[in-house]
């Protein structure tokens, strides 16, 4: 996985599903959302790519239906 502002996915990830929203003050909600949006970032990169990749997988192969 590539790291995203000096951090992996799966330590962001996992720093987010560790939260207990309830209790965050400002800045904490700041930081979350800041992270949720490095891993929306690269969610949305990987969905493009693997879409691409399908749609290729598809060109070269009937069996294959890029849905």
């Amino acid at each position: 996985m590539s790291a995203t502002a000096g951090r992996s996915i799966v330590s962001l990830v996992a720093a987010l599903d560790a939260l207990d929203v309830p209790r965050l003050d400002r800045d904490s909600v700041r930081a979350a959302l800041g992270s949720l949006a490095l891993v929306k970032g690269w969610h949305d990169g990987l969905h493009v790519s693997m879409s691409r990749r399908l749609r290729d997988l598809a060109a070269s192969s009937p069996s294959i239906f890029p849905e």
